[in-house]
């Protein structure tokens, strides 16, 4: 199982609380930008707390979303085009994703964004991905 999360309504001591509880050791941030003005959910303080907690922390920009679609979707709020675009970016990363689900078959793996809302996060694209081409369940948790 590769699970997916989004820190939107956690504080950090829950959130790390939670991706222990489902035993996570490696935590793919897949933010375009790993900023946050929610406190210690920036990548440098997200990596600290992490590795404090025995979880690995890894940032795959590439699998963010880039600057212009994210305000578009925002002017918009057109989610099917927003989701359609978003994943012709993520197949032209098909080996970062092959790197998610081969690092689940030794460590139970976690992607994270934002949005607490899977079906409103393009983690859930990502997700869809890695159900279809690798066969391998997802849950948000």
């Amino acid at each position: 199982m590769i699970f997916t999360i989004g820190y939107e309504g956690y504080s950090i001591q829950e959130f790390v609380s939670r991706l222990k509880s489902m035993n996570v050791s490696v935590l793919y941030d897949v933010r375009w930008l790993p900023l946050s003005r929610k406190k210690g959910f920036s990548k440098s303080s997200l990596k600290k707390y992490l590795e404090n907690a025995g979880i690995e922390y890894q940032h795959l920009k590439e699998l963010g979303t880039p600057k212009e679609l994210r305000e578009k979707l925002y002017s918009t709020g057109d989610y099917e085009t927003f989701f359609s675009e978003y994943a012709s970016i993520a197949a032209k990363h098909q080996e970062l994703i092959q790197k998610i689900v081969d690092s689940n078959h030794t460590k139970n793996v976690c992607i994270m964004c934002f949005e607490h809302d899977p079906s409103k996060c393009h983690r859930s694209v990502v997700s869809r991905i890695i159900q279809r081409t690798y066969g391998q369940e997802t849950a948000d948790i």
